[in-house]
């Protein structure tokens, strides 16, 4: 048991030190018109954002999790540059709150009702398994599209803003094709 939850420390930790690294090596392989990116951001304090998100997202029950993806992805557009000039985001947790709170409703109603169709044998289980997906995929995906735009639209770089068009049937689209490839 000790052993299980020392591999399951060393995992959690692992996970926000290979995001950094993995943003800091993307940036410094791109450039635009000879102008590199860089990420200046520091592991250790990707390492505490990260640890405390997930601490107050378990201890809030969910609710936190706009608020820690926001200052995640704050960090990392807030720690982005471009030559040696920065990245920008405004963006504020309760700005995700409504979609988040609409696609937790839904999926709340989804699960109940497979439950409720399973619990009185309405259907065989698996035929009511399988609605999962094709019922929660695309409320998921939706609420990918608000969180995608949501921090799009809230990023600039000196006077230029950020904007973004996508919408949750391409993405939707988008992870159908994948899924058949």
């Amino acid at each position: 048991l000790l052993l299980q939850m020392l591999a399951g420390l060393v995992l959690f930790l692992y996970v926000p030190i290979a995001i950094v690294n993995a943003r800091r090596y993307r940036c410094t392989r791109t450039s635009w018109r000879g102008i590199r990116f860089s990420f200046r951001g520091r592991t250790w304090d990707f390492l505490k954002l990260y640890a405390g998100g997930w601490f107050f997202t378990v201890l809030s029950l969910g609710t936190y999790y706009p608020y820690f993806q926001t200052r995640r992805q704050a960090f990392f557009h807030s720690h982005t540059y471009f030559g040696n000039r920065r990245f920008h985001f405004t963006g504020h947790g309760s700005g995700l709150m409504v979609p988040f709170v609409v696609t937790l409703f839904l999926t709340h109603v989804v699960l109940s009702l497979c439950g409720l169709t399973i619990a009185l044998q309405l259907t065989n289980a698996w035929l009511t398994l399988l609605l999962f997906p094709c019922l929660l995929g695309p409320v998921w995906i939706w609420l990918l599209a608000q969180k995608q735009k949501y921090f799009w639209d809230h990023t600039w770089f000196k006077a230029a803003r950020f904007s973004s068009a996508v919408t949750w049937q391409k993405l939707f689209t988008l992870y159908l094709g994948h899924l058949a490839l």
